[in-house]
């Protein structure tokens, strides 16, 4: 008698073994493991539990009917992998090198290349775009961009009140009657706080230098990775031609191209205070937002040795221009420090397209939006009926050469 070994070494006979399974709910039909005595399925009688053979209509035991053997359909074979198209590879190329440039944008942000990190990140949202990223990655570029312009376009000058000591000065008259200034290292600056510096704006023409200049290193650092520069984009090489025109248009408008005036901040710092906001008093006597009394010249005294009613016998009076502040709000730009761009009413970016409304594609117009010409595929537009807008070059907005 044949024996079925449980997991804990125990051995029983086979046929309780059986008799247990359909209790328990096993299936009427048992396959036996290669090796087996008589590898055919064996078809088990759920009457008296007696083994059959697999052709049998009823057991030899017991007369009951056996359970027909319904036939396993087969399986259908494995798809062929799908041959991977050019679209395909430039997809995973841009998805490659956007992360790749957005790590080394960040290492310069750490580094304190603002300049160069926030043109890296531009070019990212690009590649992004181009390898169909979510919308996760839209929103953390944004962010860092963010980020970056605020700490671009901020930066320091010396304070024009204290010249950059951060301590006050005061007049003194000698005894011969000169005028000389005398540093007064308790009194802090009132304009700059006793920093000697003041947190301006950078006017439009810097900024423009800053990042003209981050350009130029990066496009030769970019060339020698084995990129090119399509229309201020660096792509992998051969990406721009196995890309679509729909999927060019999106990496393009991805790049969301900058004003010209603003290089993209929306804002420009004032060139009159130099973007601090205040100007020193235009008076030429006061020093600190105090002046020597123009009645008796510091003195505190008159001609006749009778004290000086207008500055009380102290020398000195408030600057009636400054008001004492020592500094006056800068009138071109209010005191900000910056004015909205003219050019793009502060949005930072060109107008919409007009022609294609934002879209940055139009009908072909060989083919007239078909994309057939003439019983073939069109050879302008490659059978898509659209073609790159011929005003914005697929960027959306503006116009492009």
């Amino acid at each position: 008698m044949q024996s079925v070994k449980l997991r804990y070494g125990k051995a029983i006979p086979r046929r309780v073994f059986l008799r247990c399974a359909l209790a328990a709910g096993a299936a009427a039909v048992l396959r036996p493991r290669v090796g087996w005595a008589g590898a055919a399925a064996l078809r088990i009688c759920p009457q008296c539990g007696h083994e059959a053979d697999a052709d049998a209509v009823a057991c030899g035991h017991c007369g009951a009917t056996l359970p027909t053997i319904e036939p396993r359909a087969p399986e259908p074979p494995p798809e062929p992998p799908r041959p991977e198209e050019p679209a395909d590879r430039a997809a995973a190329a841009a998805r490659a090198a956007a992360a790749a440039q957005e790590r080394t944008a960040g290492a310069l942000a750490e580094q304190g290349a603002l300049a160069g990190a926030l043109l890296l990140y531009r070019n990212a949202a690009a590649l992004h775009a181009a390898g169909a990223a979510g919308p996760a990655a839209r929103t953390r570029i944004e962010a860092a961009m963010t980020g970056l312009q605020g700490r671009l376009i901020a930066a320091e000058i010396e304070c024009p009140v204290c010249e950059g000591a951060g301590h006050q000065r005061m007049q003194t008259v000698g005894i011969a009657g000169d005028v000389f200034e005398q540093e007064v290292l308790a009194r802090a600056c009132a304009a700059c706080r006793g920093r000697g510096a003041l947190g301006v704006y950078r006017p439009a023409g810097e900024l423009g230098r800053l990042l003209a200049d981050a350009r130029a290193a990066l496009t030769r650092e970019q060339r020698q990775g084995g990129f090119e520069e399509v229309q201020g984009i660096w792509l992998p090489h051969g990406m721009d031609e196995a890309l679509g025109v729909r999927e060019r248009a999106a990496l393009r408008r991805a790049f969301d191209v900058e004003c010209a005036s603003c290089h993209g901040f929306g804002h420009l710092g004032c060139t009159r205070c130099h973007g601090a906001g205040r100007l020193r008093c235009t008076s030429g006597a006061c020093l600190h937002g105090v002046e020597l009394c123009p009645a008796c010249r510091g003195r505190g005294r008159d001609a006749r040795g009778r004290r000086c009613e207008d500055c009380r016998s102290t020398g000195r009076r408030t600057c009636p221009v400054c008001e004492g502040a020592g500094w006056l709000a800068c009138t071109a730009c209010e005191g900000g420090g910056r004015l909205v761009c003219t050019t793009c009413r502060g949005a930072g970016r060109p107008a919409t397209c007009r022609t294609c409304d934002g879209a940055g594609i139009a009908p072909c117009t060989r083919c007239r939006g078909t994309g057939q010409s003439r019983g073939e595929p069109c050879a302008w537009c490659e059978g898509e009926g659209t073609a790159l807008c011929a005003t914005c070059r697929g960027f959306g907005r503006g116009r492009r050469r």
